[in-house]
């Protein structure tokens, strides 16, 4: 090879290593210039005033967004609660019932034996006293008899404290005078009627019982009425509340069947305002709401504080949300990633 030949080579192979290194500064040159270009469109639209963040737009970009408010209104509200019960045996009660009918007439058979041998007592006792008409063994045989029906009367009498002890405990004293009173028919006793055992969460329904409530049995899908008979002793483990009866007259239900109850409030609460589940986003495990400025195009993030979730919404009762406000019903979402698009982009600034 001649040194004119090897000197083409040189000059070929320089070119084109002068050619390569322009590429690459012209390509890096239009990558800064891309990432200039996308910081000059990304318009950050929130500010913040007193602590609050704002979500800014134009009315163009508004429209173009879609965003659509509407007024909130205020509605009425009946505060509704469900609770649980059950059909309860009350076999116990008839038991105790017969048990307690079966005592009393022991105890007055037992009297009215006990005052005829004291009768005899007394006059064996006078005509031992003259003149020895009747054997001191007579007399003491009366005795012993009188204190042995004295003893089976306390026995009896026990028993018959016994059994009203043990239904006051468990049924409560209502049941200690229905099942005491012999003059009184009562369906129960007589197993004509059935017996509901229903809790209540007083801190959730804090109003008056109703005299009359419905009652679904679960198993049946049948709906009863029950007449409130007062409180229970029996406690339910597995159900917060306190315990009340019902008694679902003329007809038997199966002892164990689950009830359902609904309880509402007397009168309706009218301090409610309606927030459409649209208009809802949830940001950090909690629902926020924007109102916009009535004004300009000016959006505040609020929190739903202790919503009451309906089949289209949620119902609030809060002061720093007020009838008429404007709410954003479409278009929240995206106000959201608005938001946090420029905290987060803040965030990685520092």
């Amino acid at each position: 090879m001649n040194n004119k030949s090897f000197l083409i080579i040189i000059t070929q192979s320089l070119l084109i290593l002068v050619l390569i290194w322009l590429l690459i500064l012209v390509s890096k040159d239009e990558l800064f210039n891309e990432e200039e270009l996308e910081d000059e469109v990304i318009v950050d639209y929130t500010l913040n005033e007193s602590g609050l963040t704002y979500v800014v737009l134009s009315e163009a970009v508004e429209k173009n967004s879609r965003i659509q408010t509407q007024p909130i209104t205020a509605t009425s509200f009946e505060k509704e609660i469900s609770s649980h019960g059950e059909i309860l045996d009350t076999n116990e009660l008839i038991e105790a019932s017969k048990l307690i009918k079966k005592n009393y007439f022991l105890l007055n058979k037992l009297s009215a034996q006990i005052k005829e041998e004291r009768e005899h007592l007394e006059k064996f006792i006078k005509l031992n006293n003259d003149n020895k008409n009747i054997a001191d063994k007579v007399v003491h045989e009366q005795e012993i008899l009188v204190n042995n029906l004295n003893n089976e009367y306390s026995i009896t009498e026990s028993e018959l404290q016994s059994i009203k002890n043990s239904v006051r405990y468990n049924w409560g004293e209502y049941f200690v005078k229905l099942i005491t009173n012999e003059n009184r028919k009562n369906c129960l006793i007589m197993n004509q009627c059935s017996l509901a055992h229903v809790t209540i969460d007083r801190k959730k329904f804090d109003q008056k019982l109703p005299n009359s409530i419905s009652l679904f049995n679960t198993n049946d899908q049948t709906n009863y009425q029950g007449s409130l008979i007062g409180p229970s002793p029996k406690l339910n483990r597995s159900i917060q509340g306190e315990s009340f009866y019902y008694l679902v007259e003329n007809i038997l239900v199966p002892s164990g069947s689950k009830l359902m109850v609904k309880l509402s409030s007397e009168q309706a609460n009218t301090n409610y305002l309606f927030i459409p589940k649209e208009a809802v986003v949830w940001s950090h495990g909690k629902s926020w709401v924007y109102i916009r400025d009535p004004n300009v195009p000016k959006f505040l993030r609020k929190p739903l504080q202790n919503p009451h979730e309906t089949e289209n919404g949620w119902l609030i009762n809060q002061e720093d949300l007020l009838e008429n406000d404007f709410l954003v019903t479409d278009g929240a979402q995206l106000l959201l990633s608005e938001e946090f698009k420029y905290q987060i982009k803040n965030e990685n600034e520092d």
